[in-house]
């Protein structure tokens, strides 16, 4: 069953744990939110329908691991807004990332009682090739196909 597309409201409580989970919790870290908002701004656009294809923001959040793992074990920094260099944990909470979609104006749908929302976003990175070199219509997920995006040189861990 499809859900309601709605915009995050104030009764929409986020923690770490995810979306209104009917328990208090922590909020999550910000330096984590940062890290997804980068992430969401370089990969995924607005649309207006929820994209269900995408999967939720609970393996979202494991796809952006991989990419912060990636990203350290190349040594490559992200920043803030204000240059600073943000500390790369390669975790990342599943509220910090609903919480980074909820500050870029991401509409979702979400089943009664779960903690993991679908978004009205499309994945618009780069694609990865097949063996026989035509391109897959999918998202990176795991850190190897990130390492081949990111940093294609750099030898496995």
């Amino acid at each position: 069953m499809r859900n309601t597309i709605k915009m995050f409201g104030s009764s929409d409580k986020i923690t770490e744990m995810g979306l209104n989970t009917g328990k208090e919790g922590k909020k999550p870290n910000d330096d984590e939110v940062q890290l997804c908002e980068i992430w969401i701004k370089t990969y995924l656009s607005h649309v207006d329908k929820v994209n269900y294809e995408l999967e939720s923001s609970y393996h979202l959040k494991h796809v952006v691991e991989n990419w912060l793992t990636t990203l350290y074990r190349a040594k490559i920094d992200l920043k803030n807004e204000h240059g600073e260099v943000i500390k790369n944990p390669c975790y990342v909470s599943n509220g910090a990332f609903i919480e980074a979609m909820r500050r870029l104006d991401f509409m979702f749908a979400s089943q009664s009682g779960s903690i993991n929302p679908h978004f009205c976003a499309v994945y618009t990175g780069a694609r990865l090739k097949d063996k026989y070199g035509r391109p897959r219509y999918t998202m990176p997920c795991d850190e190897h196909d990130w390492r081949r995006i990111i940093c294609p040189r750099v030898p496995p861990a």
